[in-house]
């Protein structure tokens, strides 16, 4: 019975260490998808899908880094790997929400087989 309980336990752990890999996986994801925006100083942005492309103001800057910041810190929030990814920024929305998307719809093809 022993036995049964702790190979019970160790599936459990199993998947949860699967699903972590998969969340460290998507945040360093949506952190390659934001580093342009920080390196280079003139990108330029879409912001809405009939928007031209701009330039990011300090303050959205300043928003990208704080949302990178928090992406770092995921794996520290209490409950992981069982949280919410932070909100991505209104002015990297519109183009970073395709990409997460874009992953969400091939993940879930792969998973059909």
């Amino acid at each position: 019975r022993d036995c049964l309980l702790s190979r019970g336990l160790g599936d459990v752990y199993k998947r949860q260490e699967r699903y972590a890999t998969e969340v460290r996986a998507e945040r360093n994801a949506r952190l390659s998808d934001t580093d342009d925006y920080i390196k280079m100083q003139d990108m330029t942005v879409k912001k809405s899908a009939k928007a031209s492309r701009e330039a990011l103001t300090d303050e959205e800057r300043a928003d990208v880094l704080a949302y990178r910041e928090a992406l770092r810190d995921l794996p520290t929030v209490a409950g992981f790997p069982y949280v919410e990814y932070p909100t991505i920024p209104a002015c990297i929305a519109y183009e970073c929400g395709q990409k997460t998307d874009a992953r969400a719809m091939q993940a879930q093809m792969n998973r059909r087989g």
